[in-house]
């Protein structure tokens, strides 16, 4: 049927169930970004549109890293890989970025797909942003990602489906 996040859960307790619906739903899923400074797929797009300015406004990044079950190290294991772009959306001192993300995720256990993230992210604090869409396992998902730096090359992505 057209259950949203309908399929198997997923090891080591980076899903979970929600008790309100049927038990093949997923209400939350977790992952960790490995960030690889200057790797051959992060690069700047399109440069600030004011180069004398220090906030870089209009500057376009593009990226695709690994996702992976534990924050540890980029040894374990893959669950997929995060591509997307952040373009500068300010002037001022406090950075913000507009950032949009798509997800392809697998963990090997049944559940699979995409998931598309868009949303105001300040590199320097946690974030909130939407989940606006899915495939596959998350098919028609809607909810939040709570993006935490760990550490300067990872990132905890903590998804939340309503």
């Amino acid at each position: 049927g057209d259950d949203v996040m309908g399929g198997a859960g997923c090891s080591k307790g980076n899903t979970s169930s929600s008790s309100s619906s049927s038990s093949s739903s997923l209400s939350s899923l977790e992952y960790y970004v490995q960030v690889v400074a200057g790797a051959p797929y992060t690069g700047q797009l399109a440069p600030p549109f004011n180069s004398n300015t220090t906030y870089n406004f209009g500057a376009v990044q593009i990226f695709d890293f690994n996702i992976t079950e534990e924050a540890a190290s980029n040894s374990s294991k893959t669950l997929g890989h995060v591509s997307g772009y952040t373009v500068q959306t300010s002037y001022t001192a406090t950075s913000q970025e507009l950032e949009v993300e798509v997800v392809s995720y697998d963990d090997g256990a049944g559940v699979n797909g995409t998931l598309s993230f868009q949303g105001l992210i300040n590199p320097s604090t946690v974030n909130e942003i939407a989940i606006v869409g899915g495939s596959g396992s998350f098919r028609g998902a809607r909810g939040y990602v709570v993006i935490s730096k760990i550490n300067p090359t990872v990132y905890h992505h903590s998804l939340h489906f309503l």
